[in-house]
């Protein structure tokens, strides 16, 4: 699954919304059982990830612009 989205946030403003979902998401997706890995890229170039790799391989693709 790839998700993007494009917004008119502020590059403080993204931020504070990668942070919230990238949190959001892992607690979401480390409820179940399964493995993942979440990436966040800002247009400000900050990263966010997390990551539960533990069942079965799980790679983050590059990033694409």
């Amino acid at each position: 699954m790839q998700i993007e989205v494009v917004s008119t946030l502020t590059s403080d403003d993204e931020e504070r919304v990668a942070e919230a979902l990238i949190a959001l998401l892992g607690d979401l997706f480390g409820s179940m059982p399964i493995a993942y890995a979440l990436r966040i890229d800002t247009a400000g170039s900050k990263v966010f990830q997390r990551s539960n790799i533990n069942a079965s391989r799980v790679q983050v693709p590059p990033t694409q612009h």
